[in-house]
């Protein structure tokens, strides 16, 4: 347990400054960040559901979210963006009906990309703050982290062994009282307004980020893998590690669009 610890602290390290820099430089940094991990993701996604990755078609496919991602950044052009997603989707229909696959390749591409163009438009918003991202980065990560250890140290009942045998109740549960308590000692030096509100909140994103674990964790059980890869020591693939932002980003996304976020604390 303690080397394996080891492996994700120091990967955890690495990828943070890495990911929170990318977000407050914005521009090129942060594009080709977003276009390196959907990339990434929709190959490990098609490992895990056995296409023939290698083949032009899926190659193409996968290709095309570079221009559907630089039109949502920069050009703001819906026309050109709707184009290049119905050209996406009509590839994997393609593929689906190649594989006779009617399912998981449309699914792996609505649920990678979704998250993508969430947290595109909320960069690209002129409401953007900072701190909102750090702060939802934050709680993110803090759940992920509180499950580790308390799963890991408490141990007991499995939570849905079907899908994910070494989750546990113990671990679902740290995964809410870690980011609560952050939170609940930051109140206590910065009085935020809305404390209720920024709890439910932080429980909710908490709840909507293990689900993404348990969504992966059901698909690569389905396909009997264990790791959709092995490219960060520790997590796994990139599927792997960004599992927990599949529902939470759309649901930041919907929150931060609808709502004065900054009332929450300011």
């Amino acid at each position: 347990m303690q080397n394996e610890f080891l492996k994700r602290l120091i990967s955890t390290l690495i990828l943070v400054p890495i990911v929170l820099g990318s977000f407050y430089l914005g521009g090129s940094y942060f594009i080709l960040l977003i276009i390196f991990i959907v990339i990434l993701a929709l190959y490990e996604w098609d490992k895990i559901i056995q296409l023939q990755i290698l083949e032009p078609l899926y190659f193409i496919r996968s290709m095309i979210v570079i221009p559907i991602i630089f039109l949502t950044m920069y050009y703001k052009e819906n026309l050109f963006l709707l184009l290049f997603l119905i050209i996406g989707f009509i590839f994997t229909l393609i593929i689906s009906k190649k594989e006779r696959n009617l399912i998981f390749p449309s699914l792996g591409y609505i649920l990678i990309l979704c998250p993508a163009l969430s947290i595109v438009m909320l960069r690209l918003s002129a409401y953007f703050e900072y701190t909102f991202i750090v702060g939802f980065f934050s709680v993110v990560w803090l759940s992920d982290i509180g499950g580790y250890i308390f799963g890991n140290i408490f141990r007991g009942p499995r939570l849905i062994p079907s899908i994910s045998p070494n989750k546990t109740f113990s671990g679902a549960i740290g995964s809410i009282l870690l980011p609560l308590a952050v939170l609940l000692t930051l109140h206590f030096f910065f009085q935020f307004n809305y404390l209720i509100l920024l709890l439910l909140l932080v429980i909710f994103v908490s709840l909507l980020a293990q689900l993404g674990d348990l969504s992966e964790s059901l698909f690569k059980r389905r396909f009997g893998v264990k790791n959709s890869g092995n490219l960060i020591p520790g997590h796994g693939g990139i599927l792997d590690r960004i599992d927990s932002f599949i529902y939470t980003i759309p649901f930041f996304s919907i929150i931060y669009f609808t709502f004065d976020l900054g009332r929450l604390w300011n």
